[in-house]
């Protein structure tokens, strides 16, 4: 079932949530989210016949806001979602009694400033105002912040899940640890198959696992930025493996059952031990600046040092 079939039942029950992460595609996003708040708008759950949804097709229904701004270079500011919470307090100007948000963050979920839009964001989540409805599309659900996932309904446009993809690796015969790291990793079926067969990425996961249990401090920090540096198979890859396993640790802190990493309980309790909820999301977006050098051509051995010691340091500030 396509995500506007899936909305059309939840508001239709009376009980549909007020904020949405819709998983899709970066071509089809606008399209869709402008379907989103046809569904949620429309007294027939968009029909595209009506004023209402006509009014949404053009772009210029006053209670239907679109974010990003800047539609030229499509990135979420701070500005944007500072007008999203200014505009949702205020009363439907147009027609209706709802207000509705589309964002599309296909383009901003990493990168500088992607930890201060979600930041800002999630006190509006926190805080759900009646009639005010939020769908923000990602390509993949799990690059946002797990603080503002949990708060959020996921709804996938043709897209397996990552525990479909998992399940769909164990039938067909797959050991079930493999196919867990794949799954957290890939976006699809398909995808995660490839990944399987390629034991460097498992090498990555080991790696960042020992990182993530083992360093305590900087001074323990050398033997794991070694053994990174020496072992040239995973240095396109560790830092992948390193966000994965922060994001699943948190995961597992707020949504249990949504945690992939299952048969890796025991490791990840040690994450968790050693990583708060807010220093593993600090840390991802420390990851995601360390990729942004490295791919304008940053040392590889420079970075992974400067890493480990920013990790010492969140890990130290953020102890709760």
């Amino acid at each position: 079932m396509n995500v506007t079939s899936q909305l059309q039942q939840l508001f239709a029950s009376g009980k549909p949530s007020h904020a949405y992460v819709i998983e899709c595609q970066k071509s089809v996003a606008k399209s869709l989210l402008l379907d989103c708040a046809k569904v949620a708008m429309c007294q027939n759950y968009g029909c595209n016949n009506c004023v209402t949804c006509k009014k949404i097709s053009q772009g210029n229904h006053a209670d239907c806001i679109s974010l990003p701004t800047d539609t030229q270079k499509n990135k979420l500011t701070v500005a944007d979602v500072q007008l999203l919470v200014e505009e949702s307090i205020k009363r439907p100007v147009d027609s209706g009694n709802v207000r509705v948000f589309t964002i599309d963050a296909t383009d901003s979920v990493t990168g500088v400033g992607s930890a201060i839009w979600q930041n800002k964001l999630l006190k509006t989540l926190e805080e759900p105002l009646p009639n005010v409805y939020i769908f923000v599309a990602v390509q993949n659900a799990h690059s946002l912040f797990n603080t503002v996932l949990s708060r959020c309904q996921v709804l996938t446009e043709g897209r397996t899940s990552p525990k479909e993809v998992c399940n769909q690796l164990v039938a067909e015969g797959f050991l079930p640890q493999y196919a867990q790291v794949a799954a957290a990793l890939a976006t699809d079926v398909a995808h995660a198959k490839k990944l399987v067969a390629d034991n460097s990425y498992f090498d990555a996961f080991n790696l960042a696992m020992d990182m993530l249990r083992g360093m305590t401090s900087t001074k323990t920090a050398l033997p794991y930025v070694s053994a990174i540096c020496q072992n040239a198979g995973v240095q396109d890859k560790i830092l992948g493996m390193l966000s994965v396993i922060l994001h699943q640790s948190v995961t597992y802190r707020l949504q249990p059952d949504l945690c992939l990493l299952v048969d890796y309980e025991q490791q990840l309790l040690d994450v968790c031990a050693n990583y708060s909820i807010q220093a593993a999301l600090v840390i991802v977006e420390k990851l995601n600046q360390t990729n942004k050098r490295l791919q304008n051509g940053g040392n590889f051995t420079v970075e992974i040092d400067k890493l480990a010691i920013e990790m010492s340091e969140v890990k130290y500030r953020c102890r709760i």
